[in-house]
């Protein structure tokens, strides 16, 4: 094997840790797919104090056999929030492992 196909010789191949600095980028502006498991849903659900089949059907799209988070119409995740005091999610605590 290469060391171009060794995962843990790319500068990702132990995954992509940082912090978050809260500023949004992340998720703003473009079009793309919050992917989310069963585990996740129920656990944003709690977190919103509402049932599983009121957050899916608010908040979840199926994309082929998968399930994403849905968007804003400005491609901005539907947690995304802008107020006064910067930009921050609004299920932070509770967000997907991919957030």
């Amino acid at each position: 094997m290469t060391k171009k196909n060794n995962p843990e010789e790319n500068w990702y191949g132990m995954g992509l840790h940082f912090q978050c600095i809260q500023c949004g980028n992340c998720c703003s502006g473009v079009p793309g797919y919050v992917w989310v498991n069963s585990d996740e849903v129920e656990e944003m659900a709690k977190f919103l104090r509402i049932s599983v089949e009121d957050f899916a059907e608010q908040y979840l799209r199926k994309v082929g056999r998968r399930i994403s988070l849905i968007e804003k119409p400005n491609y901005d995740c539907i947690f995304l929030e802008h107020t006064e005091k910067g930009v921050g999610c609004r299920i932070y605590s509770a967000r997907p492992q991919q957030c």
